[in-house]
C-alpha cells in the first residue's frame, strides 16, 4: 500500500508558493521576491522503513523479504534526493531539473533484483 508520506508538507509548500511539487520533482521557486530557489520534493525518510517493515511493525527490526524490491526503490529515491542536495549546495545556480536528471541511476539499476549471496570458500576444503 502506497502512503503519501511527505505529501502534506509538499501540499502546504505548493499552496504557499502556488506550485505543484511532487515527490522526486525539482523546480525553481520564487520564495523571496526577485530571487529563485531550487527545491526538490521528496517523501519522508520514514517511508523506507514503513515499506520494508510494514507500517504496523516499524522499528522492531523485521525486514519483510517480499517488500525488499519496493523498499529498494524508495532507498534509491532517498539517495537521489541526498545527492541532489549535495550537488545543488555546491552550486545553487545550477538548473535543478538538470541536476536531478544527472542524479538518477541508469534505468537498469532501478529494476528490482534478488539479493545473491556469494559462495564462501573455506581454505583447506574442496
Amino acid at each position: 500500500m502506497r502512503r503519501n508520506l511527505g505529501g502534506p508538507p509538499r501540499a502546504v509548500f505548493g499552496s504557499l508558493f502556488n506550485v505543484t511539487l511532487g515527490a522526486n520533482q525539482a523546480m525553481s521557486v520564487n520564495i523571496i521576491s526577485g530571487m529563485t530557489t531550487p527545491v526538490l520534493g521528496a517523501d519522508h525518510p520514514y517511508y523506507f522503513y514503513a515499506q520494508a517493515q510494514r507500517f504496523n511493525i516499524v522499528g522492531d527490526g523485521t525486514m519483510i523479504a517480499a517488500n525488499c524490491p519496493s523498499a529498494r526503490a524508495i532507498m534509491i529515491q532517498d539517495l537521489v534526493a541526498a545527492w541532489w542536495q549535495m550537488v545543488m549546495a555546491s552550486d545553487p545556480s545550477q538548473n535543478p531539473q538538470t541536476v536531478l536528471a544527472a542524479s538518477l541511476p541508469p534505468r537498469e539499476s532501478r529494476k528490482p533484483f534478488a539479493l545473491r549471496h556469494p559462495q564462501t570458500h573455506v581454505p583447506g576444503t574442496t
